[in-house]
């Protein structure tokens, strides 16, 4: 699975969409105009995280910003949101 996400400076991920695997599943397709520090990137995520559901992936991975290729990566505890609020 890819996704186009649009990213903090330090890899957060703010927004996200799946992006078509094929032109027959390209009827629609969202792109991203990202504000003053913020990037966006496509990018696969990892087969061990695949079977996550989207809000999962969405809040539990972030962009190695410091990879010249754009990847999607475990966040630290500290980046994890809090499951309270």
């Amino acid at each position: 699975m890819r996704l186009e996400v649009v990213h903090d400076k330090k890899g957060k991920i703010l927004a996200a969409v799946r992006v078509p695997d094929s032109a027959e599943e390209m009827t629609h397709h969202v792109s991203f105009a990202p504000d003053k520090g913020q990037s966006t990137a496509v990018v696969y995520v990892p087969a061990e995280h695949a079977h996550w559901e989207f809000i999962d992936i969405c809040q539990r991975l972030r962009i190695d910003v410091r990879t010249k290729s754009p990847r999607l990566v475990l966040r630290t505890d500290d980046e994890q949101p809090d499951p309270s609020t």
